[in-house]
C-alpha cells in the first residue's frame, strides 16, 4: 500500500525498478501501478476467505468440543507428566 500510495502520483512515463522473482527489472510507472493493485486486491480477498475458513474452524471447534464435552482449563492447571515404562 505504501508503494502504491507513492508512485501514484507519479507521471505514468516515468521508469520505476521493480523486483520480479528475484530479477530487478525497470518499468515505467503506468505499467507497474496498474500490477501492483491487481497484487494488492488478490491479497485483501485471500485475507477475507482466510478469516472466512477461520471462522468456520473455530465454529466446527468449538460444537467437537461441545460435544465431547472438552474443557479447557485455565493456564496455571497442568496435567502431571506422565512417567514411561
Amino acid at each position: 500500500r505504501l508503494v502504491v500510495n507513492t508512485i501514484t502520483p507519479m507521471s505514468g512515463d516515468r521508469k520505476c525498478f521493480r523486483l520480479v522473482g528475484g530479477v530487478l527489472v525497470e518499468r515505467t510507472v503506468g505499467e507497474v501501478l496498474p500490477a501492483l493493485k491487481a497484487n494488492q486486491d488478490g491479497i485483501k480477498g485471500l485475507l477475507e476467505k482466510l478469516v472466512e475458513q477461520y471462522k468456520s474452524k473455530d465454529t466446527e471447534f468449538l460444537a467437537f468440543q461441545k460435544e465431547h464435552r472438552i474443557q479447557i482449563g485455565s493456564g496455571g492447571a497442568r496435567m502431571p507428566a506422565s512417567s514411561s515404562a
